[in-house]
């Protein structure tokens, strides 16, 4: 195990939807963690609501959150219970994704030697926790500066600092103490890039550091890599309208800054889209670029962190009112 100090309590938080092929997977290997995990919040958005797997979940507790809420708010929803129950870590954990035995214990370290970390994450590996595939090679560890060398060479720092989008929001350990304290992630997501959104946000809005600890491992699908036809058409325009709306949101420009940016954006991936040949893309983009020209007022009181944290507050008001009825 990695050198930590122990008595840091640690929660997982699975958003969970549709994960009946993997939660039994993902739930063993948290239990088989060898740093303590002290909760397992499952933040069931799932129409048909989760049945345990099986033996080994007494750490786990289930909250009913309302159907179909998506990524962010369900993550809001765990952590929100995480600090409250006065955990020290929180790790958001992708229902397809499975912790290596030492993977919390070096995430815990790495924060622990670091006390302006906000978030730190794991490096992907295939499911089986064997290579790290080759997609992943490319966006999650080549454009870390000096991270692929020392991969190759077998000498690793504990933590590498990295920019928004080389964290990988699959597996990614909070501070508690830290992210409490400011906007979580933004609800106008429906999915894809309410992750980098938030990156963004602790990096250059609040000022805090992200890091990536190559020695803490999780094996993961990674299915959105290799989908085909009208699948990968629809994650193309969801990865495509998030983009978008993390420059709309940008920090570090300014409001007109941020709209000409967008528009560069969304003009050049139509180019790029039209010239790989998928031409049949382009009405689904125009569609949903009308539906963000509506938004467009929304998304920009969002960049306020203020009137952000009054509706992220708001919808977990709503989220977890179900879980206080329960209880």
């Amino acid at each position: 195990m990695a050198n930590t100090n122990s008595s840091a309590k640690v929660a997982v938080v699975i958003p969970y939807y549709q994960g009946e092929d993997f939660i039994a997977d993902c739930l063993k290997s948290i239990n088989k963690s060898e740093y303590p995990v002290s909760k397992i919040y499952l933040a069931d958005n799932s129409p048909a609501r989760f049945q345990p797997p099986g033996p080994g979940t007494n750490l786990l507790t289930v909250l009913k959150l309302p159907p179909g809420i998506g990524f962010g708010r369900a993550c809001n929803a765990g952590i929100y219970q995480s600090v409250n129950d006065g955990y020290d870590f929180t790790i958001i954990l992708n229902q397809d994704a499975v912790l290596a035995t030492d993977c919390v214990g070096h995430l815990v370290a790495a924060c622990q030697q670091q006390p302006n970390l906000a978030a730190v994450a794991p490096l992907s590996y295939d499911h089986d926790l064997l290579a790290i595939t080759p997609p992943t090679w490319a966006k999650y560890v080549a454009p870390i500066p000096g991270l692929a060398a020392d991969l190759q060479r077998g000498e690793l720092r504990s933590w590498y600092p990295v920019s928004y989008t080389q964290i990988n929001g699959a597996c990614v350990c909070f501070r508690n103490q830290l992210v409490h304290q400011y906007p979580l992630f933004d609800p106008i997501f429906k999915q894809y890039g309410e992750d980098t959104e938030l990156f963004q946000r602790l990096l250059y809005q609040h000022h805090f550091a992200l890091g990536v600890v190559p020695e803490a491992r999780i094996g993961h699908q990674h299915t959105n890599f290799t989908a085909q036809g009208s699948r990968a058409d629809n994650i193309a325009v969801q990865v495509r309208r998030g983009m978008l709306i993390c420059w709309l949101k940008d920090p570090r420009r300014s409001l007109f800054g941020s709209l000409v940016k967008a528009l560069v954006v969304a003009l050049h991936t139509q180019w790029q889209t039209l010239w790989a040949g998928q031409a049949q893309r382009l009405p689904l983009f125009w569609r949903q670029d009308w539906q963000l020209l509506f938004q467009l007022p929304e998304i920009v009181k969002r960049r306020d962190p203020s009137f952000l944290q009054g509706v992220i507050e708001g919808y977990l008001h709503q989220d977890l009112e179900g879980q206080k009825q329960s209880q």
